[in-house]
């Protein structure tokens, strides 16, 4: 049976911008051409605009439209944050019209919306809470990876809906600030939402390869996380283990699962079910 994989987040549209490449490269991590082993396969490209503000977001989108014209896969557009939109609803609305589904408030910087994790810390803005509800009745998830402790549970004091964490391992494993709390966790799945396992070698910590993978997924599983978990590799946007050099390798991660002696269902819910459920389920405005 083919693998079935569901893959939060990877910066491969920004790499392929900033390479003036396309997803056919061989020096990818997500090169398409690898992952002829998953099917159905649904990969969310974010785009990140660092400081370059909605000409970048431009650029970025027209970029993707280029690329994925004619994929093989599924797939979705996310924002890594906001800054991209110039945080603007009116555009937020539009960028939802582009194909976007998820957005980060914020990335590695504070902004008018709401303090970043590797930031001051602060919470969330008045502007950011406008910012939220109008996801909401958009139907653009928040995306909490990324976003400070205090703002993401300003976040979760005002949301209606369920937010995701599309590339966050956890804290009690690797103690950074971009990685989930146990109890961050928990509020996430107690609301529906869903957190994707980062592969990035600085948040796995530990043994930094697919055995540190199963460790945070473990752990995750023991907060509940059965319907809540899934993947967000980051692929084309962080340093990998070596044991994960690109897509053609996710299927290892899936092996090393089951040999935990985790029921097969379990771990395809994981691979796959558990994000693509958020993502389908998702109110706001609906577009075929």
């Amino acid at each position: 049976m083919p693998l079935a994989l569901f893959d939060a987040h990877c910066d491969t549209i920004w790499r392929c911008w900033a390479d003036g490449c396309s997803i056919h490269s061989e020096h990818l991590s997500n090169c398409i051409d690898r992952a002829d082993d998953y099917s159905p396969y649904t990969q969310v490209y974010a785009l990140w605009t660092d400081k370059g503000g909605y000409a970048r977001y431009q650029a970025l989108l027209a970029k993707a439209k280029q690329e994925l014209k004619d994929a093989r896969n599924g797939y979705l557009l996310s924002i890594e944050g906001a800054e991209g939109i110039d945080c603007d609803i009116k555009k937020l609305k539009q960028a939802y019209d582009d194909g976007v589904r998820a957005i980060n408030l914020c990335w590695n910087y504070d902004n008018v919306l709401a303090g970043s994790a590797a930031g001051s810390g602060i919470g969330l803005m008045t502007q950011g809470r406008d910012f939220v509800g109008a996801c909401e009745v958009i139907g653009v998830i928040p995306d909490m990876s990324h976003i400070s402790e205090k703002a993401f549970w300003d976040v979760l004091e005002i949301a209606k809906k369920p937010v995701i964490a599309s590339h966050s391992d956890s804290r009690a494993l690797c103690d950074v600030p971009r990685n989930l709390t146990d109890d961050q966790f928990r509020a996430i799945t107690a609301m529906g939402g869903c957190v994707g396992l980062n592969f990035y070698k600085g948040f796995l910590g530990l043994t930094e390869n697919i055995a540190a993978v199963v460790a945070h997924a473990e752990h995750f599983l023991s907060l509940g996380g059965q319907k809540s978990l899934g993947l967000g590799s980051d692929f084309d946007g962080c340093d990998l283990p070596e044991d994960i050099q690109g897509v053609q390798d996710v299927g290892k991660i899936y092996e090393a699962m089951l040999r935990q002696n985790w029921p097969e269902d379990l771990v395809r819910d994981i691979f796959y079910n558990n994000f693509k459920r958020v993502f389908d389920e998702y109110p706001g405005i609906r577009k075929e």
